[in-house]
């Protein structure tokens, strides 16, 4: 749709008005990014009694790369590269070197498991499909309501038990397994659903792998559990 947007002969809209601003300030997306970081160390901080917070950027922050890597190897460990891998040595090793590097501490972690936190992501609202379906009839598409219900409200059915809501369809709700997101049902009766909470993200445990280990690639971003 963009590409054939640019292809028309049409005059150029003037740029919004957040386009404009000065370069001091942040972009929308980069502060969502930084925002969603924030509610990730309180949640954390809600969980741990955390004192001091690290955080390593290329730009942004005061600690470099090479900083974190010099440390890790003067403790021995072992960075794997496989960037998306569901391991303790793929990305829990930096956090854990530069906690060590600030507060001290013991040389060896005391666990190594991982819990899996993914937010929860919807599509914007659009008035319909960009593509018509059958006879020629353009289906709704995307918002964060779902018969009356926010998306993301964890539920509980009589058959399906703890789930969150989706998606709707023909006045029926779509539920999804609060740990994976798989989804379990289309048909879901909202009188049949009760309310439990509203959810902003999905935690999993995460079961105990070697480095070596096949792993399949996941966006989920991977944090220490809970002692």
């Amino acid at each position: 749709m963009r590409r054939t947007r640019r292809k028309r002969k049409t005059p150029c809209r003037k740029p919004r008005h957040n386009r404009r601003q000065s370069k001091k300030k942040l972009p929308p997306s980069t502060r969502a990014r930084w925002q969603w970081k924030l509610r990730l160390a309180r949640f954390l901080c809600q969980i741990f009694p955390v004192s001091i917070v690290v955080v390593e950027d290329t730009k942004a922050t005061p600690k470099q790369g090479y900083e974190t890597k010099a440390l890790r190897d003067q403790l021995g460990f072992k960075k794997t590269g496989k960037k998306l891998a569901q391991v303790w040595e793929a990305h829990c090793v930096d956090g854990w070197v530069l906690a060590y590097g600030v507060i001290g501490g013991k040389p060896k972690p005391d666990n190594v498991e991982l819990v899996c936190i993914a937010p929860l992501n919807w599509h914007h609202r659009q008035l319909h499909r960009f593509q018509p379906g059958k006879e020629g009839k353009r289906k709704p598409y995307g918002g964060t309501l779902s018969q009356g219900i926010k998306r993301g409200t964890l539920v509980k059915h009589p058959q399906w038990g703890k789930a969150y809501v989706g998606g709707t369809m023909e006045g029926k709700l779509s539920l999804h397994d609060a740990d994976t997101g798989k989804r379990l049902t289309q048909r879901a009766k909202v009188a049949d659903c009760t309310k439990i909470k509203l959810l902003r993200w999905r935690t999993r445990l995460v079961p105990l792998m070697r480095v070596s280990a096949s792993t399949t690639p996941n966006k989920d971003r991977l944090l220490p559990p809970r002692p």
